[in-house]
């Protein structure tokens, strides 16, 4: 996958199963917390902020 980004849902998937692993999170709070990192990430920053912010409303 040289120079492609990975799919939104596939990348956020994989770091929600990531975080619920090895942070001890439940599904709720991993969600809450992969987003709020994706939301740093340059590509996914709108994408991953909209979604936190239906998730807290």
């Amino acid at each position: 996958m040289k120079g492609k980004l990975l799919p939104f849902e596939k990348l956020y998937g994989d770091l929600v199963n990531q975080s619920m692993q090895t942070r001890w999170m439940n599904k709720e709070q991993a969600e809450k917390y992969s987003l709020e990192e994706m939301a740093k990430w340059p590509a996914w920053r709108d994408k991953a902020a909209q979604m936190l912010e239906r998730l807290q409303h």
